[in-house]
């Protein structure tokens, strides 16, 4: 299916797919001490950065359209499908918790961030999250906080086996996470992202099924080799 996301920089044009494969079997949200843990282990990871995000930090905001096609009522009577266009604002980011990270760093710019809210009305919404790796290190926000606690715990100066390296060995979903390959991208308009949470897509004679979105670009992938990725300086 083909969207137009027209934006106030320029047109992104990208495929939406729903990928089926995947039910995130959440039975309901995270504890506030959860939450709580969560935020102190990302704030020891990248640093105390008052005013910023814990992660995700540096981005840029974008203000736009969404006009779903056709088809993508066969998938699901959502508000934001069933209607001509709605308004939306979107948030593209790269990855660390640190304000001045640079862009082509490549291991804090990725993997890069997508968040898209769908504004249906005053006070009502639904969003998109995404990133551009196809995986998360973990299904729950305890493993997530585990994985996040590893890393802390596991300075260039620890011994061998790390606390990480142990997490890694006993949770695949995380050691698939950390060792997939997250390139940059030669802009955001050519890069992918791909949905952390499953949704129950629900169509109009009422059958349901769970996937993830998947954002596509039109114009295809495009990354930057490691000598371009150089020359391209800290912003671009």
């Amino acid at each position: 299916m083909i969207h137009t996301l027209a934006t106030n920089q320029r047109a992104l044009t990208y495929e939406w797919e729903h990928d089926m494969s995947y039910n995130s079997g959440s039975t309901g949200g995270p504890s506030e001490q959860l939450i709580k843990d969560l935020v102190d282990s990302l704030d020891k990871l990248f640093g105390l950065h008052p005013g910023f995000r814990p992660v995700h930090a540096k981005g840029l905001m974008f203000s736009g359209t969404f006009t779903p096609s056709a088809a993508a009522r066969d998938l699901t009577r959502a508000p934001h499908v069933m209607r001509a266009s709605t308004p939306v604002i979107v948030r593209l980011s790269d990855f660390a918790g640190v304000p001045q990270v640079p862009d082509n760093d490549p291991d804090g710019a990725g993997p890069r961030g997508m968040g898209i809210r769908f504004v249906l009305g005053e006070h009502v919404h639904t969003d998109f999250v995404g990133h551009s790796a196809d995986a998360f290190p973990a299904r729950t926000g305890e493993d997530f906080l585990g994985f996040a606690r590893a890393i802390v715990a596991s300075p260039p100066t620890a011994p061998k086996p790390t606390a990480v390296e142990t997490f890694l060995g006993s949770h695949p979903a995380a050691l698939r996470f950390a060792t997939l390959p997250k390139p940059i991208p030669t802009s955001f308009a050519r890069e992918s992202f791909f949905g952390i949470s499953a949704f129950g897509f629900t169509n109009t004679v009422g059958f349901v099924q769970f996937g993830r979105y998947r954002v596509l670009p039109e114009a295809g992938m495009s990354t930057c080799r490691p000598r371009t990725r150089r020359r391209r300086g800290r912003i671009f």
